[in-house]
């Protein structure tokens, strides 16, 4: 049996797996590519009922890519901010830590989330990266960021713009008072609050803690504020005797205790007794924060990533509480959110009269092209109407022309007829008879004689000129 040759098709094959095998060997493909999936884990402070709670899980989704999955827990410190809820939350947390596949990083939301990742992080999870938001503590933030796997934004409230604002509202206003309570969230408030009065020394600042009264006590310190206060609510959810009162019901405790527009620097409220301000974007904050974890995932060393101490924010009022306290319309930033507004017909149906300009003003410019096609159709029908006119006269000129050459060929025709015959007469007439014939032409004055008159006179006789003309009868 013969021994078959390889032909040039098979080296081809067999040099395209060598390569494809040397560049696996110099060139391993990231282990990323055999486990796309990646786990995080976010850690909220509050519960999901929370108002900013929503919105941050929403933002924090829509930056994450179909291969990441969000675990949530909830510490729920806001209706019970206790020692013995923290550790009832860490010893479930550590059981599902044990018990679940390891996570591949960490989010926690506001103060009490990154305090408990701060004490229990090397114990639970360690090595593993956390991204931290809505931070109101400066200090604990920069505090947690020297350890090289913590990174994350602080939520410092707008403060500054909405005491601003409130001011253009109430040019006669002397004092602001703020909100807060002994929690940590409060007492981040109220540490940022206090650090605002420097930007307005003709303004008196004056912290009221909910924390150091019964509600009781505490809604008639608020009855008791007149128009010559800016009134700032930051945080109110827990008395001095340990009741703990939800959101809903504290919009309802404001409005219910005050004469004065409450402002607002965070989430919720506004329409259910709150006036406004300049508010913190949370969507926003988690989609930054999400982009952040990606950042991360992708390989994005967290000891290169700086904290961010921007934050999102937007202005929004409710109307009726600007109607109520006559507030200026021309105060009104126009880029403002505006609650309890009734929309007018042009806002209500702006798609509809959209879509009608847009038809009216196609067929506006339809009939200006056929109002200009019809005017130049009506110019190039004059023209030819014109030019008509003229050819029908030069026609009818030419055709009494024609008619008048015609008659004049024919007269002509006729008299050289005439003449013809009357030659043919001349000439036999000359011919048998012996007549001398002269001739004189009128123009040359030259006398022209028949050769008739040189055989009558037996002599050369020519023709001349003369000046003379004699008549022989």
């Amino acid at each position: 049996m013969k021994n078959r040759k390889i032909r040039p098709k098979n080296w081809s094959v067999l040099g395209i797996i060598f390569i494809a095998l040397i560049c696996l060997t110099c060139f391993p493909l990231n282990s990323q590519a055999f486990d796309a999936h990646k786990q995080v884990l976010f850690i909220s402070s509050y519960s999901e009922s929370f108002p900013t709670v929503p919105q941050q899980i929403e933002g924090i989704r829509s930056a994450l890519d179909g291969n990441v999955s969000l675990e949530i827990e909830y510490m729920d410190t806001k209706r019970l901010d206790t020692p013995e809820n923290k550790e009832l939350f860490y010893q479930s947390l550590s059981y599902k830590l044990k018990n679940l596949p390891a996570y591949d990083a960490v989010m926690v939301g506001d103060d009490n989330a990154l305090q408990f990742m701060m004490d229990y992080h090397e114990i639970i999870l360690p090595q593993i990266p956390v991204v931290f938001f809505g931070i109101n503590d400066w200090e604990r933030g920069m505090k947690a960021a020297e350890d090289p796997n913590f990174t994350g934004m602080f939520e410092k409230f707008s403060m500054t713009e909405t005491i601003d604002i409130a001011k253009k509202f109430n040019p006669k206003a002397t004092k602001v008072v703020g909100i807060v309570d002994s929690t940590l969230t409060g007492q981040g408030d109220q540490g940022q609050f206090l650090a605002t009065q420097t930007d307005f020394v003709d303004l008196e600042f004056r912290v009221l803690n909910v924390s150091d009264h019964s509600f009781e006590a505490f809604g008639q310190i608020l009855e008791s504020l007149n128009n010559d206060v800016i009134l700032l609510f930051l945080s109110m959810n827990q008395d001095q005797t340990g009741i703990y009162m939800n959101l809903t019901d504290q919009y309802k405790f404001l409005k219910d205790h005050t004469t004065i527009p409450v402002y607002r620097t965070s989430i919720g409220g506004i329409g259910q007794g709150i006036f406004g301000g300049k508010l913190i974007d949370y969507e926003a904050f988690g989609r930054t924060s999400g982009e952040l974890v990606m950042d991360i995932l992708n390989g994005k060393s967290v000891k290169t990533m700086p904290l961010i101490e921007e934050t999102p924010y937007y202005y929004i009022f409710d109307y009726e509480l600007i109607n109520e306290f006559k507030i200026p319309a021309r105060l009104i930033p126009p880029d403002a959110v505006l609650i309890n507004k009734e929309a007018s017909p042009l806002e209500r149906y702006w798609e509809i009269f959209l879509a009608i300009a847009i038809i009216v003003a196609f067929l506006l410019v339809v009939s200006f092209i056929l109002i200009v096609d019809n005017l130049k159709r009506r110019a190039i029908q004059k023209e030819l109407s014109q030019s008509y006119a003229i050819l029908k006269r030069t026609n009818e000129n030419l055709a009494r022309t024609e008619e008048k050459l015609r008659n004049q060929y024919q007269v002509t025709e006729k008299n050289l007829i005439e003449v013809g015959i009357l030659n043919q007469k001349y000439a036999i007439a000359t011919e048998i008879t012996s007549s001398a014939v002269w001739e004189l032409d009128l123009g040359t004055q030259e006398i022209i004689l028949s050769e008739n008159f040189s055989l009558i006179a037996k002599r050369r006789i020519s023709n001349k000129k003369t000046s003379t003309i004699c008549w022989i009868s």
